[in-house]
């Protein structure tokens, strides 16, 4: 494998994050996919723009599949019109939280798994479709309220060849 200096050089007249891309466009059939699971839930405000600005960062990294998981017993428009006019690998699912492990306003945020389920499903779904899928490929949880350096990633991928 060439050193990443040498795919910086070739694409240094490019904005990094598209030259960051671009340096894997020579390698792509070799690296292992990239499944990123991602719970999300309802929250009015900044949801989609939480999404969004993940969307914007999965983008730039080649041969990656988001599965995203609703929190709702149904998958909502608004995500599946989101998820169909990003046009990228995506995998979109639901399932919804029980009462018992919601947090309730006079809960400590930590008292309660969040997420769990939903990481689960996206888990079951890699089982249910491994003959499908690349058996090389790694798993990252992602949280869609978190930013996400784009060079993570390719950290995540080497970690394939461990």
């Amino acid at each position: 494998m060439r050193s990443l200096h040498s795919y910086f050089n070739k694409f240094s007249n490019i904005s990094f994050p598209i030259a960051y891309s671009l340096q894997f466009y020579e390698m792509y059939h070799e690296m292992p996919t990239i499944y990123v699971i991602t719970p999300t839930n309802n929250r009015r405000v900044v949801q989609m723009a939480d999404l969004v600005r993940m969307r914007n960062t999965l983008w730039l990294v080649p041969k990656l599949v988001w599965i995203l998981i609703e929190d709702s017993s149904l998958k909502s428009s608004k995500i599946e019109k989101f998820l169909h006019a990003s046009n990228m690998p995506c995998v979109h699912l639901n399932v919804a939280t029980p009462d018992d492990f919601v947090v309730k306003a006079n809960d400590k945020a930590w008292s309660k798994p969040r997420g769990v389920l939903q990481r689960n499903k996206g888990i079951a779904w890699l089982r249910e479709h491994a003959d499908e899928l690349d058996h090389n490929g790694v798993v990252y949880f992602a949280d869609d309220d978190n930013t996400y350096d784009i060079r993570l990633f390719e950290e995540v991928r080497e970690s394939a060849f461990i």
